[in-house]
């Protein structure tokens, strides 16, 4: 019975290392669509939750488009339940992808909403993102056509 236990194991740990990887095909094409029509896309702490649930104001770790800022302050309208919805915790960090909202300096958050995670659970994203081809990244002289 505990080898027949083990073996039953072995299996269900095996399926579910191939449905990953099939999500994680899936996964790249999506990231490459979002950071394209992203205006922003960083990795942030939120700072605060606001009592109108409004917006949140992230501090910037990390940014992976949309130029070197420390704060983004993120509009919660087009989300159900506004901030205190569940989507954003005060002080967790967070991958984000950002449009331009019609307020000047404020965001929303990117359509696909899947995107947009814990940072604890998006490290094949950012290794995705870190390893595109960018030709032309902000703040990096490195890629411009006319450095020697």
């Amino acid at each position: 019975m505990n080898k027949f236990a083990i073996f039953v194991f072995s299996i269900v740990l095996s399926c579910s290392s191939f449905v990953s990887a099939d999500d994680d095909r899936k996964l790249g094409p999506a990231i490459e669509k979002a950071y394209a029509s992203a205006d922003r896309v960083f990795v942030g702490t939120v700072m605060r939750l606001p009592d109108d649930s409004s917006q949140v104001i992230f501090h910037v770790t990390e940014s992976l488009k949309g130029g070197k800022v420390a704060k983004v302050p993120l509009s919660c309208q087009s989300i159900d339940g506004g901030c205190e919805s569940g989507l954003f915790d005060s002080g967790s960090q967070y991958l984000v992808y950002a449009t331009k909202s019609d307020e000047a300096n404020i965001y929303n958050i990117h359509p696909d909403r899947a995107l947009t995670k814990l940072r604890l659970f998006a490290d094949l994203d950012l290794q995705l993102l870190r390893d595109m081809y960018h030709p032309f990244r902000e703040n990096d002289d490195s890629a411009w056509w006319f450095d020697e």
